[in-house]
């Protein structure tokens, strides 16, 4: 293995009665001094400085919210609550929110994915946005099936054929098979494709 191999991990969370890791659904927001409060109808598991995505606001600021650009989180003031800053003014989110944490993998790859001790989904698949529109579509490799995983508890996992289902990946999303009964933790392990 040479010397000058660079790795680094990423924690993100499946939530309760969710399948998709960083979703969560039922979000709505005010906005006070240009600085937003986003509340989870669970709790999100974001920390400070990480990037979260909206869709499906609506009305006249629902350029702002749905940004594909995403926001950077502020603060964590509850399980359930994160702010991050818009333009002074912007009012609060209207529509059925969705608050969206892809991993950001830009210039990785997936190397492996660590399962937690508890997980209803005996199988995981994944999405991919390749050119930061912040559309996700189903990984596949030429053969036209989605890239699955069957996976049990405690475990870790090595995509087949060295990743090459994972390259050139923006953002990635996990995907489980059940709604989770509880906040399920992975670890995802990345190569950088390009050290330099």
């Amino acid at each position: 293995m040479p010397s000058d191999l660079r790795m680094f991990t990423r924690v993100t969370y499946i939530s309760q009665g969710e399948t998709v890791s960083g979703r969560n659904t039922g979000v709505t927001i005010a906005e006070a001094a240009g600085v937003a409060t986003a509340t989870s109808a669970q709790a999100h598991n974001y920390q400070p400085n990480q990037r979260v995505y909206f869709s499906g606001a609506t009305g006249g600021n629902a350029d702002t919210y749905n940004d594909a650009r995403g926001f950077v989180v502020l603060t964590v003031p509850s399980a359930t609550t994160f702010t991050f800053a818009v333009p002074s003014g912007t009012g609060a989110g209207a529509g059925t929110i969705i608050a969206d944490m892809p991993i950001d993998c830009v210039g990785a790859q997936l190397a492996a994915v660590a399962t937690p001790a508890a997980l209803t989904s005996i199988a995981l698949t994944f999405q991919g946005d390749i050119d930061g529109s912040g559309t996700f579509v189903p990984i596949k490799p030429h053969t036209g099936t989605a890239v699955s995983w069957t996976v049990t508890t405690s475990s870790l996992y090595v995509p087949a054929t060295d990743g090459q289902h994972f390259g050139g990946i923006m953002r990635l999303k996990v995907v489980g098979g059940t709604a989770e009964g509880g906040a399920r933790k992975l670890v995802l392990s990345f190569i950088l494709t390009n050290p330099y």
